[in-house]
């Protein structure tokens, strides 16, 4: 269960490494939510529909880079996003050579983030996350092949939706991303029953001593020998 998350920690620490800076700056309105609207004589991003949103952080390190963080309500289409860099990036009038931008969620995520827009100098989208639209179709997709034993969505830096099945008396899970399952053929998981819920750990997990709860709200926990380290809530 561990080896499949590697790529999306090792996305969410050279996130976090470029939203590292020293110096403040002072940007209007850096601290409160607000949805875009259009207006008379701006460009015609500002007329695009952009979720609430909040500037957690807007730093500068001398004329070299300026770093941003933003806080989403929402995940938003990558047409929205642009219009949100772009309005962001106009925020502040120091003269900079690369401007860093870093989008986590918040509400659903684990506090990774979901999007970057970076000037590098030039504009950069990387969504690491499901858009919105994408996030709508892998929750609405149906993967299992047998007896559906519950459903998930799981945002950790990449978005996917996990579902355990059971089919001819084995357990399964199988898990979807937006660029398809994780595995060829889904593992089978022994489930136990516990004063918890109900643990699915599959032979590989074991190794490691990792395992799936299924807890009495029909919320599926993530463990490992440091505990309870993320919960999915159910679909």
């Amino acid at each position: 269960m561990f080896n499949k998350l590697t790529l999306v920690v090792a996305i969410a620490a050279l996130s976090a490494l470029t939203a590292c800076s020293d110096n403040a700056i002072d940007t209007p309105n850096a601290a409160t939510s607000e949805s875009a609207v259009s207006e008379p004589n701006k460009p015609a991003s500002a007329a695009i529909s952009i979720p609430p949103y909040k500037i957690v952080e807007d730093e500068v390190k001398g004329n070299v880079k300026r770093t941003v963080e933003v806080e989403l309500s929402s995940r938003m289409d990558e047409e929205s996003l642009v219009a949100l860099a772009e309005k962001i990036y106009e925020l502040s009038n120091a003269k900079v050579e690369r401007t860093f931008i870093m989008y986590r969620l918040a509400n659903g995520g684990d506090g990774s983030a979901w999007a970057t827009t970076h000037y590098n100098p030039d504009l950069k989208v990387n969504i690491v996350g499901a858009t919105a639209s994408d996030y709508e179709r892998i929750k609405n997709t149906n993967v299992s092949e047998g007896e559906v034993l519950g459903s998930w969505m799981v945002s950790r830096g990449m978005d996917s939706k996990i579902t355990a099945y059971k089919k001819d008396g084995q357990v399964y899970i199988r898990e979807l991303y937006n660029i398809g399952p994780l595995y060829k053929e889904d593992p089978v998981y022994e489930s136990t029953e516990l004063d918890e819920g109900i643990k699915f750990q599959s032979e590989n997990d074991k190794d490691h001593n990792e395992y799936y709860i299924i807890n009495k709200k029909g919320d599926l926990e993530f463990w490992s020998d440091n505990g309870n380290y993320y919960t999915a809530q159910k679909i």
